[in-house]
């Protein structure tokens, strides 16, 4: 593996270890409130919730699971008395789903716990990073693309765009043992 292709696996690596480390920070912070953990999709669903989202299709798609799946945790979650359902007025039959007066105490320490989460963030890797990243995850960043591998020699390409991308670092090079 070249160094230039390390540092863009990297990207993917430290995306998904900056997920893993903002939830075990809002677990923590959940219990040293005194509330139970959650599990890490319930979480997920409820930093949906709280960001505005209130139609189950509609998290169902940005966290990339079936809208069945997240029936069944919306479901949990009304069992519970977390969450009420209400028709969606734009949707027809479709419902959409905002936190029950019950859980808004929890909501509202569920977003102080996530103000102070960037707050340590900041304080750990600095305002301008916590900015730059603040800016790069909320860029549109379009349809993710189909990237093509191509042939020997050849640089990868997006089905997309066509456009040429850097060299592919690949165990098919030249010298490789072909298996």
């Amino acid at each position: 593996m070249k160094e230039g292709q390390a540092a863009d696996e990297s990207i993917f690596v430290g995306l998904m270890n900056a997920v893993n480390w903002f939830d075990e920070a809002f677990q923590n912070s959940l219990e040293a409130a005194g509330y139970a953990r959650t599990t890490r999709v319930e979480s997920f669903v409820i930093v949906n919730i709280a960001a505005g989202r209130q139609r189950p299709a509609d998290i169902a798609r940005n966290l990339g699971v079936s809208r069945q799946a997240i029936s069944q945790i919306l479901k949990a979650f009304a069992e519970r008395g977390w969450i009420v359902t209400r028709p969606d007025p734009n949707h027809g039959k479709a419902q959409i789903v905002m936190f029950s007066a019950a859980f808004s105490e929890r909501a509202e320490l569920c977003g102080h716990i996530i103000t102070g989460i960037v707050r340590e963030l900041e304080q750990r890797i600095g305002g301008a990073a916590v900015e730059a990243l603040k800016l790069s995850m909320t860029a549109d960043w379009g349809t993710p693309p189909r990237i093509t591998i191509p042939a020997i020699g050849e640089a990868p390409t997006s089905i997309d765009s066509a456009a040429p991308l850097p060299a592919l670092a690949s165990k098919r090079g030249p010298g490789a043992v072909q298996s």
